[in-house]
């Protein structure tokens, strides 16, 4: 046996050191793969890992993140991955550029009231201007709200390119060629009429 010379002690001192290293090495990525791009630590700061083009990340993208590691943080002491995300407009450090992903600021919900749901549109009493509507799902609604938080509070190049390319996806979805002048109205209009329609 390995340990046969060893006391117990130092049996359970490997032990330890060998759990508290893999742990250390790993955790991170695992917790990326399983929570969606978050680990414990990015749950608590409201940050995680996305695909440039708004997708999750796939196990080959958390992986090349993860090689990078030692470079970007703990060979350098963080400062070549700093350096980098201070400079790119796309805050990506060298993992991220090489798996074309990129870290986001998650926007904080809002507690809903019950005022909040009285006064939610419906179709009796709403002017619907996108009847096609009704061809978009909750998930499609809650990343147009999402897009627009994150075009309020970061207007980077990335979140402006996907903006533009929503914009441009749903105006052909309703039909109504190209997208009014107005971008940010005409998704909450989207996200109204939906309400009313659905409610």
């Amino acid at each position: 046996m390995l340990f046969k010379d060893l006391s117990d002690d130092s049996t359970l001192f490997i032990f330890y050191y060998v759990v508290i290293t893999f742990l250390s090495l790993f955790y991170g990525l695992v917790q990326e793969v399983l929570y969606g791009g978050q680990t414990w630590g990015k749950k608590i700061m409201g940050i995680k890992i996305i695909k440039l083009n708004g997708e999750v990340p796939n196990l080959s993208d958390y992986i090349m993140r993860w090689i990078f590691r030692p470079i970007d943080i703990w060979g350098s002491l963080g400062s070549i991955g700093s350096l980098l995300i201070s400079s790119g407009d796309k805050a990506q450090r060298i993992g991220d550029i090489l798996a074309n992903t990129t870290v986001i600021k998650l926007s904080g919900f809002r507690r809903i009231s019950l005022a909040d749901i009285e006064n939610l549109p419906n179709a009796e009493n709403t002017e619907i201007k996108y009847p096609l509507v009704s061809k978009f799902t909750d998930e499609d609604m809650l990343a147009i709200k999402q897009l627009l938080e994150r075009i309020r509070l970061h207007k980077t190049k990335t979140n402006i390119d996907l903006y533009y390319k929503t914009l441009d996806e749903i105006a052909m979805k309703l039909e109504i060629g190209e997208s009014p002048y107005d971008g940010q109205k005409f998704l909450k209009d989207i996200v109204n009429d939906y309400v009313a329609m659905t409610r």
